[in-house]
């Protein structure tokens, strides 16, 4: 077998990878049979032995310049074991990359960027810089530079490397920053256009190549006119920027968009800071006509009434959502009054857009209006004294007509009679507690006339009831208590609204004896004899009597004796209770406890007892008996 030079197993050296603070070396050498290869690895003087390939030396510091060598120790089959080193390699570590030093804010066109290096081993900076139409590429010793000619409110990115001086050249890892620019005020839109709807104005917008910033939302300056006669109206919408370039104003989320309105809308750009100063502007877009709101009411919509006429009058609608062009105002069916149409147009009434009129409604005449007319006005006779019509209020847009509004003109009225007299009859029935009163009514041509009621206590001259706006002859009140056989008063006045008749009529009724009769009060046992007993007693209050009481009766609850007591001249309704007194004749050495009830020759009623305390007569003495 031949042999070979330790020569031979020299170490070839390969850098594989270097970074801030490591290097990865790898080598290979002659592979002989019966020979064995260690290796010594030595760098910046320390020697690390029996290290195998790839190698990692870590712990360096970053861009310096390190000494790198392999001794390769060879046994032969001989056992002797000889050295042989490598070529000596330098290798300088990747520097740190720079520190870039951020000082905002960064106004454009002009931007100047500063870094510090943080290895001292530097010779040259390359620079990559990039954005919207921005590609640059430089390089300098220096350790700031500037940039021009860049646009407001945009993002760039700054790309840095640093290169290491002689010898062994380095380049640091790329550091990338990104900043951006200060907005300024933007540019408006290059482009607006709008199409209108009903209800909707539809703009497109073309952005401006100046934004000078990061478009967020526009803004819609809107004057308009909902009738072409009143000072300008205004209003603004905001909306945030639509990638398609579309936005729609509609009034459910941004309002001031109408029918039938005309606009001119300065359209604002926004970005990020600032409103542009300046805007695109559409001018006469009118969007299509709907149908008008309600006619204005105005105060005192109703004069110059008579008792056969009035007049009316109303306002055109807050918003007419078009050209108003005509008015239709409906006279509804009312006493004696056919159903009437007058029609209000400019020049000439469309029959197409009014219509037709209804088989019961007549149309009187055609009134002409001007354009944008403020009020309109009408007089309607022939009409019924006393009496309230409806008059119905339309308005008409080329769209069609808009909501009714109803006015009430209501004819002047005269002073009625005052009722029949003798006709007024009053009923009352104490089982259910209803009072019911009725009269005939004065003979009268309108709808106005009303009564007003009046019952009174006839005998306390109290009003108890006060009832007014009564509009037919009969007043009903249930579950009304009234005293029983009582009198009272009901007046009855008719009134209209020119005034009151000059006569009230009256009418006395008595209401019905109901129940038992009144129970008598205060009684008192007077004069006790053994043969005879003064009863002394008032009669019960006029409200509680409930009957004609012509008499009383007395009983002993404890024996069979009964005695009567007919009243003379009753007075069934005297304020003052009356006090009256009866001897009863008795039995000496008898008990007595007397009831006492009110009776009436006039019906089957008894009153309610009155009991005595109990009391004993005395026996009585000879000469007593005989004088009696």
């Amino acid at each position: 077998m031949s042999c070979i030079s330790v020569d031979g197993f020299q170490a070839n050296i390969f850098i594989e990878n270097v970074t801030e603070t490591s290097i990865l070396v790898a080598w290979n050498t002659t592979q002989y049979p019966g020979v064995e290869v260690y290796f010594t690895i030595t760098f910046n003087g320390t020697m690390v032995s029996n290290v195998s390939s790839p190698h990692l030396i870590e712990y360096l510091t970053d861009g310096d310049v390190h000494s790198l060598q392999i001794t390769s120790n060879v046994t032969g089959r001989d056992m002797r074991t000889e050295s042989v080193m490598s070529k000596m390699e330098y290798v300088r570590t990747v520097p740190r990359q720079p520190n870039i030093i951020v000082d905002p804010p960064y106004y454009a066109p002009n931007v100047t960027i500063r870094w510090t290096p943080r290895n001292p081993y530097f010779s040259m900076f390359y620079i990559y810089f990039t954005g919207p139409g921005v590609n640059i590429v430089s390089s300098t010793s220096n350790t700031n530079i500037t940039f021009t000619d860049l646009k407001h409110g945009t993002i760039y990115y700054f790309t840095i490397v640093q290169e290491t001086d002689e010898p062994y050249r380095r380049n640091s890892s790329e550091l990338t920053k990104q900043f951006r620019t200060e907005s300024s005020v933007p540019h408006p839109p290059i482009y607006v256009g709008a199409a209108a709807g009903q209800w909707n104005v539809t703009v497109n917008i073309t952005d401006t190549d100046m934004p000078n910033g990061d478009i967020i939302q526009y803004i819609f300056q809107l004057t308009y006119k909902v009738y072409r006669d009143e000072p300008d109206r205004h209003g603004m919408i905001i909306l945030p920027k639509s990638y398609s370039g579309i936005y729609i104003l509609e009034p459910k989320r941004h309002g001031h968009i109408f029918p039938g309105a005309e606009y001119n809308i300065s359209v604002f750009t926004v970005n990020d800071r600032f409103n542009s100063s300046t805007s695109a502007n559409i001018t006469g877009i009118e969007t299509f006509p709907g149908v008008p709101g309600e006619v204005n009411r105005i105060e005192n919509e109703v004069y110059d009434q008579t008792t056969s006429s009035g007049s009316i009058r109303w306002g055109r609608p807050v918003m007419p959502n078009g050209v108003m062009v005509a008015y239709r105002a409906i006279l509804k069916e009312g006493p004696e009054v056919t159903c009437r149409i007058y029609q209000f147009c400019i020049v000439i009434c469309n029959i197409t857009l009014l219509g037709p009129p209804s088989d019961t409604c007549l149309i009187q005449n055609d009134n002409s209006i001007e354009v944008n007319q403020k009020e309109m006005s009408l007089n309607i006779n022939n009409l019924r004294l006393g009496t309230t019509y409806t008059v119905q209020v339309i308005g008409y847009t080329k769209a069609g007509p808009g909501k009714k509004v109803e006015i009430s003109l209501k004819t002047l009225s005269i002073v009625p009679n005052a009722i029949e007299d003798g006709t007024i009859t009053a009923t009352y029935s104490p089982s259910n507690r209803v009072l019911n009163v009725t009269w005939n009514p004065p003979p009268f041509p309108g709808e106005d006339l009303v009564y007003t009621l009046v019952l009174r206590d006839a005998i306390r001259s109290q009003i108890l009831v006060t009832q007014s706006n009564l509009k037919v002859p009969q007043y009903r009140r249930d579950n009304y208590q009234l005293h029983n056989f009582y009198n009272y008063t009901v007046t009855v006045t008719p009134s209209t609204s020119a005034g009151a008749a000059s006569i009230s009529r009256q009418h006395l009724f008595t209401t019905p004896p109901s129940g038992r009769l009144g129970r008598p009060q205060n009684l008192k046992i007077k004069n006790l004899r053994c043969d005879s007993v003064q009863i002394a007693w008032e009669e019960a209050n006029v409200e509680d009597r409930n009957g004609p009481i012509t008499g009383y009766k007395f009983q002993n609850t404890l024996g069979p004796q009964e005695w009567t007591f007919t009243v003379s001249n009753p007075d069934f309704w005297s304020i003052s209770n009356r006090e009256f007194t009866y001897s009863l004749r008795v039995q000496e050495k008898s008990r007595y406890s007397i009831a006492i009830f009110a009776v009436s020759d006039r019906g089957s009623q008894n009153g309610v007892e009155y009991h005595s305390q109990v009391f004993n007569t005395r026996e009585c003495r000879e000469y007593f008996k005989i004088r009696m």
